[in-house]
């Protein structure tokens, strides 16, 4: 059994021969909100589902798919919720935010947030770094996002995508433009929509 990074766990896989391997190899989960889920109750869960513990979660929220009908208010709580939060000592049981790892792994995030930008995302609220702290950062890649890393690999930091969907089929078409399928969440008043989310 393995968890951490996709080319570490491909090797030992690959070196197990015919032993059985189970391979956990991370993630960048997508959470979908229709408007007809309590969506502010919703922002306040993805606020800390994307930046406890700075982002180094395999199940964090790294990307939200939200439906256009509440976009610009559920995007404004996102925001505020996010921009609110303030580096603390993971010493702290009230602290949401702490250090990253090291300083080479906020370093690397500040790079991809860079690149996310100077490719025309808006960074909305965040994107700094202090040593080893990064702050909570919400970025709007401007539609799908496809081909930054931010959106595309694990960011393994706090960082988080907001794309604006109309139909459902659009949102799932999107929440599954990836290679990982780790973690996933759907917020919606409709069983049928849920079924064809799990489908």
């Amino acid at each position: 059994s393995f968890t951490g990074s996709a080319a570490v766990g491909w090797r030992l896989k690959a070196l197990a021969g015919k032993k059985r391997v189970l391979l956990e190899l991370g993630g960048n989960a997508a959470v979908i909100v229709h408007d007809d889920a309590p969506w502010r109750e919703v922002a306040s869960k993805v606020v800390t589902a994307a930046f406890a513990y700075a982002g180094q979660v395999c199940i964090k929220v790294q990307r939200v798919y939200v439906q256009r009908q509440i976009a610009v208010p559920f995007i404004d709580d996102v925001v505020r919720l996010a921009g609110a939060l303030r580096a603390g000592t993971p010493l702290d049981p009230q602290t949401v935010l702490g250090p990253m790892i090291d300083e080479a792994n906020a370093k690397r995030v500040e790079a991809w947030v860079a690149e996310a930008k100077a490719e025309g995302a808006r960074i909305l609220v965040g994107g700094n770094r202090d040593g080893n702290r990064f702050a909570a950062t919400v970025i709007d890649p401007n539609g799908p996002g496809t081909g930054l890393k931010v959106v595309d690999e694990e960011v393994f930091g706090p960082v988080l995508t907001i794309h604006v969907y109309d139909d459902w089929d659009e949102a799932l078409a999107m929440a599954d433009a990836t290679r990982y399928g780790l973690q996933a969440g759907v917020f919606t008043d409709s069983l049928a929509r849920v079924r064809t989310a799990f489908d």
